[in-house]
């Protein structure tokens, strides 16, 4: 690779690191969580097993 191209890769290198290590120090650290997340109750509860129906409706019906 011809001289003038090493430096203006190097030159375009070097940026980017230093874009990289900006964008590191302005974003805020991703919290971890240390417990597991809270159970979710069901929104919804079939009363008994007869609300479901015994199968799909046939078309001959």
């Amino acid at each position: 690779m011809p001289e003038m191209q090493m430096v203006e890769l190097t030159g375009i290198i070097q940026k980017l690191v230093r874009l990289n290590e900006l964008a590191a120090a302005k974003s805020a650290p991703v919290p971890l969580m240390t417990t597991a997340p809270p159970e979710l109750r069901p929104t919804w509860v079939f009363v008994s097993r007869a609300a479901l129906l015994a199968r799909a409706p046939s078309e001959l019906a």
